[in-house]
């Protein structure tokens, strides 16, 4: 199939994605004339390229590997980037998926993704999808805990930790991986002065210790906690300790 060099930017769009795209978005991403639009939209459905969805146009999962290869060197990661500031200066960067987003992000080399792969998994939570949470704080964690440079990932690292442990401990597996989070996360909440954090990280390790059979270091560790608790008097904190 040939296309013109505007005519495949267009289509790498729907690869970038990998998700029903409207031609609102793509458009955005890489406009195009009306006359070339539709020929490439025309000649890509009978090719079997594109094919037409509800939400728009989706991407064949069976690429030729030529043109795989094309878009490959298309979609660099300057070009990643490049799409992120079009669709967010658009106002439509924020409506694609949770997934399309977090594959621009990684793949345009902007930062740490371990905050967007926290939300997806906070998401799953939410929708009661307990093995897809637990893929997706694990690898948050994972990304997180070697980039704990910055203050920001610090705390999303501390929080998911407890969110973490909470799961593996509702799901009645992972506790040897919890346990080593939350080790770590000790340390910094240590590093950070956050007694708050600390002492819900102690009530967190306490428990699996406890199952482990290592009570005596439990106890010792719940009671620092509670006397942590009632120093900080946070009500919040007495209530989930609870």
């Amino acid at each position: 199939v040939e296309f013109s060099q505007e005519q495949w930017e267009f289509l790498s769009v729907f690869d970038a994605l990998a998700e029903p795209v409207s031609l609102d978005v793509a458009g955005v991403a890489s406009p195009i004339l009306p006359t070339p639009l539709f020929d490439v939209l025309r000649r890509s459905e009978e090719h079997g390229l594109l094919r037409q969805t509800g939400n728009g146009f989706l991407l064949s999962s069976t690429l030729p590997v030529g043109i795989k290869e094309r878009f490959d060197r298309i979609n660099s990661k300057e070009r990643y980037s490049h799409l992120i500031d079009c669709l967010t200066d658009a106002g439509l960067f924020e409506q694609l998926s949770t997934d399309s987003r977090l594959k621009f992000i990684i793949r345009s080399g902007r930062g740490d993704a371990g905050g967007l792969e926290v939300n997806i998994a906070r998401q799953a939570l939410n929708n009661h999808q307990y093995d897809k949470a637990e893929t997706f704080f694990e690898k948050a964690l994972n990304g997180l805990s070697s980039n704990l440079g910055h203050a920001s990932n610090q705390n999303i690292f501390i929080a998911a930790v407890l969110e973490f442990s909470d799961l593996c401990f509702g799901m009645g597996r992972r506790f040897l991986t919890s346990q080593q989070f939350l080790e770590q996360a000790s340390a910094v909440a240590r590093h950070l002065g956050d007694k708050r954090s600390e002492a819900m990280i102690k009530l967190h390790l306490g428990r699996l210790l406890y199952l482990g059979g290592r009570r005596h270091e439990a106890v010792e560790l719940m009671e620092d906690a509670e006397k942590t608790i009632n120093e900080l008097g946070d009500e919040d904190i007495r209530i989930r300790a609870a």
